[in-house]
């Protein structure tokens, strides 16, 4: 067989611990590129996280701002619908009824108010019509005027109609009264005067006696 060259791989002992020493410092300088590159990756997965949870607080706290303006809103609107309720009520209580009360948004508390101004508004109806009333009779002499009861309900309707028969029946007795004593002047006396019940028995008793009264004259 022919002869080969053969390679000689035998290192002396001083290159093999260069060679060693090479390879420790290169994986040292490997791993310190590792671990700053995972350090990066750490630092900006942190700013990431940092600046997510920043705009997350910021969002939370703009939320419960909002809320906050809301409730507080709320409570003012309220605050003043309950003023409003409660002015007019004291008003209706002292018998102003001439301004309704002032509604403010669009809760509960405006439906009652609302319910509030309608009892207002019956009740100045109601004034307005014995004001009227009252003026035809004392003023003008109308006495046949009476209240419009029809336009009211329930309560009011029945007030409207008790005032008409109280008036009615002060009519009836002043009616009464002077037909009575147009026929005593006359000289028919084959009427009486009922007698009448109360303080009303002032009138029956008057009449009775000026029929005595014109009766004795006769005779």
């Amino acid at each position: 067989f022919p002869s080969h060259d053969r390679c000689d791989l035998s290192v002396s002992q001083e290159e093999y611990t260069k060679i060693s020493s090479d390879l420790v410092d290169q994986t040292i300088q490997i791993t310190l590129l590792a671990f700053k590159e995972l350090e990066r990756l750490l630092d900006n997965r942190i700013k990431s996280n940092q600046n997510a949870l920043n705009m997350f607080s910021a969002v939370i706290i703009g939320v419960l701002l909002v809320v906050a303006y809301l409730f507080m809103g709320a409570v003012l609107s309220i605050a003043r619908s309950m003023n409003n309720l409660i002015t007019g009520l004291k008003r209706v209580a002292n018998g102003d009824v001439s301004q309704p009360i002032t509604l403010i948004g669009k809760d509960e508390i405006r439906t009652v108010s609302e319910a509030a101004n309608q009892v207002m508004q019956t009740l100045q109806n109601f004034a307005n019509e014995q004001q009227l009333m009252a003026q035809a009779h004392n003023q003008h002499g109308r006495i046949s005027v009476k209240m419009d009861a029809q336009q009211f309900e329930g309560t009011y309707a029945e007030m409207a109609q008790g005032v008409n028969d109280m008036v009615q029946s002060h009519i009836d007795v002043k009616l009464k009264a002077t037909s009575l004593i147009k026929a005593y002047a006359a000289n028919d006396f084959s009427d009486d005067m009922p007698t009448l019940p109360g303080e009303k028995k002032a009138v029956s008793d008057a009449v009775q006696q000026t029929k005595q009264i014109m009766l004795h004259f006769i005779s």
